[in-house]
């Protein structure tokens, strides 16, 4: 039974996290988005005011704000999916286990207490599969932000000190600090 529930809850998992990654991935270009037309807005406000454009820009964001909306939803809806496909494996592997148990049991092949034995040794593997479960569930997440922190960090600056700065011969100037 366990070469058979671990593989599904492996392809089940799989499938769930090969979707997510490509809607964080969507989700962070949208939060750019978001943050670009706020920066737009804000080092334009005069701008704006003057020329009346309040309601286009509040449309702007709007739009903007939906779609990461949007996907955070769906991103949700494949998440909110893991724990219930996780769990019906499991439970499904447990009837199963009991069952062939059981059988075994009336045949006279086996103790009950071998099976209560080996029913929780089971479900401690498969709860430990559940672990890992809730891990792959931060991974698509991690890994886009992990990609975002790679960019960030082999981006040029653009501001870059002289190779020769000029230096004042002699600073001069008192600091008195009274009470």
């Amino acid at each position: 039974l366990l070469l058979v529930s671990v593989p599904i809850l492996a392809a089940a998992n799989y499938w769930i996290v090969s979707h997510l990654l490509p809607i964080f991935r969507r989700m962070q270009r949208l939060i750019d988005g978001i943050n670009r037309v706020m920066r737009e807005q804000l080092a334009g406000i005069r701008v704006i005011r003057a020329f009346t454009r309040e309601t286009h820009e509040r449309n702007r964001f709007e739009q903007a704000n939906q779609a990461l909306a949007d996907a955070a939803l769906e991103a949700g809806r494949w998440q909110a999916l893991m724990l219930p496909t996780t769990t019906l494996v499991i439970n499904i592997s447990s009837v199963a286990l009991i069952w062939f148990g059981a059988l075994r049991i009336d045949a006279g092949q086996m103790q009950v207490g071998s099976l209560i034995a080996f029913l929780s040794y089971f479900m401690q593997i498969l709860m430990a599969v559940l672990l890992a479960t809730f891990i792959l569930v931060v991974i698509p997440r991690a890994s886009v932000c992990a990609d975002r922190i790679g960019e960030v960090m082999s981006t040029e600056p653009q501001i870059t000190s002289p190779q020769n700065p000029v230096r004042p011969a002699t600073i001069r100037g008192e600091i008195h600090l009274d009470h």
